[in-house]
């Protein structure tokens, strides 16, 4: 399973030394400084479907040009955003 990481990883990501290192050793069930992260330890929220991505994007940056137009004055679709830690200035 590594030895597939070292050179063509899977999907065309690239990875890192240390996210290598982080999945060999949690693969091993021995903590290191990067698995006993919290990040490292809960799963993200989903990413949406294409379609409500697309209209999530579609919102983000229309509410963004309102605000570079009116001077920075964030609306409340933004403020929502930032509340909640998914706006780009959070």
């Amino acid at each position: 399973m590594l030895g597939a990481l070292d050179d063509q990883p899977c999907a065309g990501h690239a990875l890192t030394e240390k996210q290598r290192e982080a999945i060999g050793w949690d693969m091993l069930h021995k903590p290191t400084e990067l698995t006993v992260l919290e990040m490292a330890k809960k799963k993200p929220l989903p990413f949406p479907p294409e379609p409500a991505a697309w209209l999530g994007v579609k919102m983000m940056t229309s509410a963004m040009a309102r605000a570079d137009r009116r001077e920075g004055k964030r609306g409340l679709f933004l403020r929502t955003m930032d509340a909640i830690k998914m706006g780009f200035d959070s």
